[in-house]
């Protein structure tokens, strides 16, 4: 949001340059417009999302991709395909394994995600992805 308004202001800056600050107290409907779409969206996306949302994982030789088939159709889903949907371990500075939520947790360059797995396969699942992660800080 904060790119889209600064985008707007420098737009607003080549239309007129001689009085910035006029021009965008006119045009200060827009930016509260914009403002206003964002803050709408996010409260949708709160009240829509409030349960959490779940991705299939399928770990490959050094990716971590996720599994078309078994993701539900939504708009993070088609910006993820259009990416490619891959976590590049080798990006994966930080890695913890939570045996109460039977979760991995995984930090790194542009990621930050946690993957769940069933309570009988997590300690396989942590030792199959850490053996990938060749750029752990710390113990390894």
């Amino acid at each position: 949001m904060g790119i889209t308004v600064l985008i707007i202001c420098f737009a607003l800056f080549i239309a007129d340059p001689h009085d910035l600050i006029g021009t965008l107290i006119e045009n200060l409907w827009l930016i509260g417009m914009i403002v206003a779409l964002f803050g709408l969206a996010v409260l949708i996306a709160l009240i829509w999302y409030r349960k959490g949302y779940v991705y299939k994982y399928v770990l490959e030789r050094g990716w971590i991709k996720v599994d078309r088939n078994y993701v539900p159709m939504s708009h993070e889903m088609v910006v993820n395909e259009r990416i490619g949907s891959h976590i590049d371990l080798k990006t994966v500075s930080y890695i913890r394994l939570d045996k109460d939520t039977d979760s991995i947790s995984m930090r790194g360059f542009l990621l930050l995600t946690t993957i769940y797995a069933d309570k009988n396969e997590i300690d396989h699942v942590y030792q199959l992805i850490k053996q990938e992660c060749v750029n752990l800080k710390g113990e390894k």
